[in-house]
């Protein structure tokens, strides 16, 4: 007998979620046909169709991840409503199985989706955004690999005790112009400054033309200078060392922030809002198992209007989520809080509010 409750209240949840999610996605992908008609519209090409349709499928991941806690949440508070509205869970309840029991089958849902999340986030949503944008570039005719290793020009790195000022980056080639160093000492006085006007990057082999090394003493009095018409120096940094991200974080998963992160911690550059996104990522899974909490605990009270006040709560806890979610980011992005806590700011507001509302429920 329990074991038909569990399959009978979680075959009635499936059945809306998958309805559900299919609806949201079909809309997802209008929107963002209409979002980029006139570029998909203007392909020339013969198979104008079929690589419409690749750039839609290659956004389907996203849209998957975007409205799955929407679907998710309608999912459940529509079902749990429907139970009460036909006396089904006050059956069951008097059977001797209690709400929180009930609920079971959905809740280890949410958990198992939680980690499913997690794997399908990082490797097919923000990799296949990452492609989506590549082929919308193919089709207007513009050089991807360009696009994505654009030259840097009249920049600053620090990387331990060197501090680089480059004139312009050419990733592709990696070759660097104008190039100014200033290298100091443990003691953080200066020893030298190197200049030339263009040097090929290589990790541990960088070669310099035209190179001009000033050297100094430990009190900042000049010592020599030397020129050289080529000279090789063994520098560890490479090219990566220098090339800015041309991903935004729609397009970066988790491996690509801490990638990131770590190259901007070696080269002192400004890494908080890496190391904020990062532990999003790490996070963001959790809220399917928050909004099931929420969606059963609303779900009691809908008698009426199931079906509208499911919607109506799936907005607006969506809406309040990104809001607390969002509000926590740009906290630790300017240092008001740790990155770890920033970036779980949504999942510890609502893991309170769910705890709360569970525990008032099951007085």
């Amino acid at each position: 007998m329990p074991k038909i409750l569990d399959r009978y209240f979680f075959r009635e949840f499936i059945k809306v979620y998958l309805a559900t999610l299919s609806l949201l996605i079909g809309i997802s992908i209008i929107a963002k046909f209409m979002e980029r008609a006139r570029i998909l519209l203007a392909y020339e090409g013969e198979d104008s169709a079929y690589q419409i349709t690749v750039f839609l499928l290659l956004n389907v991941p996203n849209f998957i991840m975007i409205v799955s806690p929407s679907a998710l949440l309608i999912a459940v508070s529509f079902t749990v409503a429907n139970l009460t509205r036909y006396n089904e869970l006050t059956v069951i309840q008097s059977a001797g199985r209690s709400f929180k029991r009930t609920m079971l089958p959905v809740i280890i849902f949410s958990v198992l989706f939680s980690i499913f999340s997690l794997w399908f986030n990082e490797h097919m949503a923000f990799p296949g955004y990452y492609q989506s944008r590549n082929h919308l570039w193919k089709m207007e005719n513009i050089d991807v690999a360009g696009k994505r290793g654009r030259h840097r020009s009249n920049f600053n790195v620090k990387s331990g005790d060197r501090y680089f000022h480059m004139g312009a980056l050419d990733p592709r080639n990696k070759i660097g112009r104008m190039l100014h160093i200033l290298e100091l000492r443990k003691d953080k006085s200066v020893k030298r400054i190197l200049e030339s006007p263009e040097v090929s990057i290589k990790p541990n082999h960088w070669l310099f033309k035209k190179l001009i090394i000033t050297n100094f003493d430990r009190n900042g009095e000049f010592l020599s200078l030397k020129k050289y018409k080529t000279k090789e120096l063994n520098f560890f940094e490479g090219v990566q060392y220098f090339k800015r991200t041309d991903m935004n974080f729609e397009e970066m998963s988790v491996y690509d922030v801490h990638r990131e992160m770590k190259r901007k911690k070696k080269t002192g550059d400004a890494y908080r809002k890496f190391e904020v996104e990062y532990y999003w990522h790490l996070g963001y899974p959790l809220v399917s198992f928050f909004i099931v909490i929420l969606g059963s605990i609303f779900g009691v009270q809908l008698r009426k209007g199931a079906l509208a006040g499911s919607i109506a709560i799936s907005i607006c806890i969506s809406i309040l989520y990104y809001l607390i979610m969002y509000f926590g980011k740009s906290l630790g992005n300017v240092g008001s809080m740790h990155p770890l806590l920033a970036g779980n700011f949504a999942n510890i507001s609502f893991l309170l509010i769910c705890s709360y509302l569970w525990m008032r429920l099951n007085k």
